[in-house]
This record gives structure tokens, sequence and C-alpha cells, in this order.
């Protein structure tokens, strides 16, 4: 039997690809697939009022009160399309304005009700994947989608050198950065320690890493300070990837993005304090250094 998700994702996933388009043919094959084929079809998600239908030349007639002409075709259409699809055979489905409403309300269902970290700054990284699939169902030409991951420089001396709790102050300076720095432009989420994934729909290669840069230098012109010591500078390492395929898996972005953050960290070191760096998969790793911060 295929593989089947989360019902609800999978759902969305069915009415996204039919909305994109235009409709599909769909063919029985026992599992919950069908099930969730049979359901759309008879809670009208699909086809709905989708039969040919020429007005009448004379006053309709009616069988049962409250019956005419029109409500039998409807109901014999919805039956049929129905009994076609149970018995094995293929048919072609198209979205229903009913079906967009519900299109619309599982993907806000989807990505509400959701936990922040424990600094209440950024989201939980437990809600990443399932936000990361939603926003991939919009990618096109005209929408790309980017995802960046965020890893901090320097954490682990400020953690060394001065304790845990002084690292915390740090890592809520960062996030602070991210989360100012994406504002209603996308979603960010600690997935473990400093590492940080962004979500950014409607954002091309460029427009992502000009939105990452900024993060990049809210951060670096922090000036920290516990008890009454200026602790060291920070910087982030950062990777970024852009689709527009709506059909791409949501580990592939994952894996290009953190792939990309190696690539950028590797290019950052050396003596000093580390610059920061955003680099995609391939092609040129840009570099941020310490005199281009914000003041």
């Amino acid at each position: 039997m295929v593989n089947f998700g989360d019902a609800r994702l999978e759902e969305l996933k069915l009415l996204a690809e039919l909305d994109r388009l235009g409709g599909l043919t769909e063919s029985f094959t026992r599992g919950p697939r069908q099930d969730m084929v049979a359901f759309l079809i008879f809670e009208r998600l699909v086809n709905g009022l989708n039969i040919p239908w020429n007005p009448p030349s004379t006053r309709l007639t009616t069988g049962l009160p409250g019956e005419s002409d029109l409500e039998r075709r409807l109901q014999e259409n919805w039956v049929s399309l129905l009994s076609e699809f149970l018995a094995g055979r293929s048919v072609h489905l198209e979205l229903s304005h009913r079906g967009r409403v519900r299109l619309s309300e599982l993907k806000q269902a989807m990505t509400t009700g959701k936990i922040r970290e424990q600094f209440g700054i950024l989201w939980d990284g437990r809600h990443v994947e399932t936000d990361l699939q939603v926003a991939i169902l919009d990618a096109c030409k005209e929408t790309s989608l980017s995802v960046g991951f965020l890893d901090m420089n320097g954490l682990k001396s400020i953690n060394d050198t001065f304790g845990h709790d002084v690292g915390s102050l740090a890592l809520r300076a960062y996030f602070h950065a991210v989360a100012t720095a994406l504002a209603d432009k996308g979603q960010a989420y600690r997935i473990g320690g400093d590492e940080v994934i962004a979500i950014m729909p409607c954002h091309d290669a460029d427009e992502a890493k000009a939105t990452l840069r900024k993060a990049c230098l809210l951060l670096m012109g922090e000036k920290l300070e516990f008890a009454g010591r200026r602790l060291p500078r920070v910087s982030l390492s950062v990777g970024v990837t852009t689709t527009t395929d709506p059909k791409i898996k949501s580990t592939a972005l994952r894996e290009w993005a953190d792939v990309a953050m190696y690539r950028a960290k590797e290019k950052g070191r050396g003596p000093g304090l580390p610059p920061s760096t955003i680099a995609a998969p391939e092609g040129e790793v840009f570099m941020i250094p310490f005199d281009d911060q914000m003041t």
C-alpha cells in the first residue's frame, strides 16, 4: 500500500493539486487514498455543479415537492460519479467552490495552534515539517519558496567562557534578530540548540538572501553585555535554497539548505571573529564582515 501520512495533509495536497492543475483523473486503488477521494465526491468537494445544462424552453415540471429537473440531474450526476469511482473506473475530478473553501480552511487549520520555543520568540521546531509541506503547495514560477538554515557562530565560545546562562542571552538576541528580519515575510523555527529554519514564501533566491542578510546584520550589530562585561561578537552561517516545484519533498529542501549552511560555515573559518556568511547549495558564498554591520 502506498504510504499515506497525516489525513488532513494528504487531503490538502490533493485539493491543492486539483486547484493548481484544474482537474485530474483518479482511479480506484483500495486503501486510505480511495477512502479520501470517495469522501471528496460524497461531500461534493469535487465536481459540484459540473454538469452540462441548457435552460428549458418551457416551464419546469417537478416530481416530489421541491424536486426540479435540475435537482434530479445534479443528484444523478453525484450518484453516478461516486458509483463509477467505487466500481473501479477512472473518473475526472475538478475542484468545486465548496472544495476551494475546504482548501482554505485546511491550510489555516494546519498552520495554527502552534507553540513557541522556550524563549517565546520563534516557533517550536516540531511544527516546521507540517508548515513547510503546506508552504510547498503554493510554490510556482510566480511565487518561489525559499528555505533558510541558520547557525550561530561563537555560541560555544560564550558557553565555555561565561556559562550557558550567558549563552542563553546570546541566543535570545539571535532569535530576536531573525524574527525581526522576517517580520511578516515568513516564519522561523528553532529545531535544536542554535539551529533555526526559516520558511519564506514568495521569496526568490535574491529576496531570501536579502532578508537573511538583514538578520545577520542585526545580530552582528548587537553589543551584548552580562554583569558589566562585554561579550564576544557573534555572527551567523546561513544556507538558503529556493524552489518553484509544488511537488518537491520537504526533506530535500531541508537537506539542501543544511548543505548550503555548512558551505557558508566552512567559507567563514579563519583567524579572528568569523564573518556572517550566506550560501546556496552551489555558487558564490556571500561574506558579511563586521565592518559592514548595522549601527
